[in-house]
Order: structure tokens, then sequence, then C-alpha cells
């Protein structure tokens, strides 16, 4: 009996005859075998993981879990990061401690960046593709009376010119990013930002993504889990792009018989300090530093993490 990578087609019907047996018949291999094939650099799957109705609700719940980094960082982390960011910036625009600054969080998440900024005397503006986040945000921000401007927005169309001295995105977005996109992206934050104004983002390294990189595996959820309310199965697995210092991690989604097989293609590439320093340069970008992280530690060898100050040229 042939293998299609992720399991046989015995495992696969006995998979999901024993999950929900009146609803699963059989499973369409010559789909899955398409699936399992190594897709082409930065390939679209056509489903966008980060706006979905349902996932959505459990990366938001993600961020907001203070024990853990998987979404947001640490509370305590976020607070470190914005008073570095802060004195860091106003230090390198030569603002006066107490003068009013613009700053605006690219792919903001629910806010929690966007609110310790604003703390800090920032004017502040936030924008990202999840309605649920931008929701939490705008009632967060309600609740403590804080007039930041949230919009839910693809942040690749981003369109404003010189309008802030800051430009934050944090956590790894710049690295999930197709690299047409991130090109883009570059070129939009750059106008965005006034003339000598600051660009404060991390990128992880080889490293991390060695660290976090996906292998072959599946697992089954009866109902609630991540990718989907109802009983489904997900079959994950990694793929190398060594030649472009990138690697996918997917994920196959399989739910009840009629049911479309589900595929997120979830894109990483990796940065080093030679390829983020020459990629901000040839954007019009100046280096300003390069740490461990957005707290300012300096770099060590083996950093998984590496927190970039550039200024607009």
């Amino acid at each position: 009996m042939p293998e299609f990578g992720f399991c046989t087609l015995f495992s696969l019907q006995a998979i999901l005859s024993l999950m929900v047996p009146e609803k699963y018949t059989s499973v369409d291999l010559s789909l899955l075998a398409k699936l399992d094939r190594k897709p082409k650099l930065f390939a679209d799957s056509g489903l966008s993981f980060w706006t979905d109705t349902y996932i959505s609700h459990h990366v938001l719940n993600a961020h907001l879990d203070p024990t853990i980094d998987d979404a947001s960082r640490r509370p305590e982390v976020i607070q470190a990061s914005a008073d570095w960011i802060t004195n860091r910036a106003r230090s390198l625009i030569g603002a006066e401690t107490g003068s009013a600054l613009s700053l605006l969080d690219v792919a903001c998440g629910p806010g929690l960046y966007c609110t310790a900024f604003a703390d800090r005397g920032f004017s502040v503006s936030g924008i990202d593709s999840s309605e649920s986040s931008i929701s939490y945000a705008r009632q967060s921000a309600a609740k403590r009376h804080l007039p930041i401007e949230y919009r839910c927005v693809d942040y690749r169309t981003l369109d404003e010119r010189s309008r802030y001295d800051v430009v934050t995105l944090i956590y790894g977005e710049f690295c999930v990013m197709a690299d047409r996109d991130r090109d883009r992206m570059l070129r939009k934050i750059r106008s965005a930002l006034k003339p000598g104004g600051v660009f404060a983002f991390d990128v992880f390294t080889r490293e991390y993504s060695q660290r976090t990189a996906l292998v072959t595996n599946w697992y089954t959820s009866r109902d609630n889990g991540f990718w989907a309310s109802e009983p489904h199965l997900v079959l994950e697995k990694g793929f190398s792009y060594e030649e472009a210092d990138v690697h996918l991690n997917r994920y196959l989604v399989i739910g009840g018989e009629g049911d479309p097989i589900r595929e997120y293609n979830i894109w990483r590439h990796h940065y080093s300090e030679q390829s983020v320093s020459e990629l901000l340069t040839a954007s019009g970008y100046e280096v300003s530093g390069l740490f461990a992280d957005l707290t300012g530690m300096p770099l060590e060898k083996a950093t998984e993490w590496i927190g970039v100050i550039a200024r607009r040229a």
C-alpha cells in the first residue's frame, strides 16, 4: 500500500472513522498526495491563517495569555520593550522628554504594545487584519480612555506620507511575509515615517527557525480545537528552502465528509545580522543598531532573535 508522506491510506481512514464513524467514509488521497508535495517558494494556499473567523479567536486568546510567548510576549517583556524603544527613539530623533511623538504599530494584534506606548506619551495608531484583535483593542482603549486609533486593514495596503516619528513591527511579523510583500512593506513604512523617523522591529534567526520547524506529524481533535470547532484531523509537515533562508510550516485540516481539506502555509524567512542590514540599506534605511531583542540586550552568537533599530535615510 503506497505511502503519501503524512500517513497511509489505512491509517488515514482508520483515524477518521474513529473520530466520528458515521461521517467519514473515504479520503481523496490524490488530493493529499498533491498537497504533500513541496510547494513553490511562497506559494499561496488561498487561506488566511490570521483572519479566519474561528481561528482568530484562539489567536487572540494566545495574545492575552500572560504566561506564554506564543502570540505576544509576556507583559513584563512588553513593558521593558516599550521603555527601551521609547528611550532609543527619543534619543535618535532628538526629542525632548515629554514632547509628543507619533507612533504606528503595524500588525498590532489586540493592542498590547499600543497601550504601552500610549502610556509613555505617544500619539498611537495601530493596524491589524484581524477583526477579533482590533475589536478587543478598541474596547480595551475605551475602558482606559486612551485615544488610540485602531484600524482593521491589511497592513500591506498602508499608504501614508511622512506621518509618524516611529513605526514598530514586533514579534517576527517581518519574517512571515513573502519576500515581495516584505519589500513592499519596507517601502510603505519608509514612506509613512517622517524624515529621520525610527523603524523598530525584530526578526528571528536560523536558530529559532530550526528549533520551531515542523516535522511530519498528525493529531486529532474532537471539538473546539485550535483549527476548527468540529471534529477534525490535522496533518503537519515542514519544508526547508535553504537557498532562500526560508522554512515552511504547512498544516492540512481535514473535517467532516464533504468539507474541503484546508491548507495553511506559514512561511518563515530567517535572517542574519548581515542579511537584515543589507536589506534595510538597499531599501533606504540606515541601521542604527542590532540587538538580541527589543529590550536592548546585546547580541550573542547563537541568538534566536535580532532586534533592529533603523532610521529613514
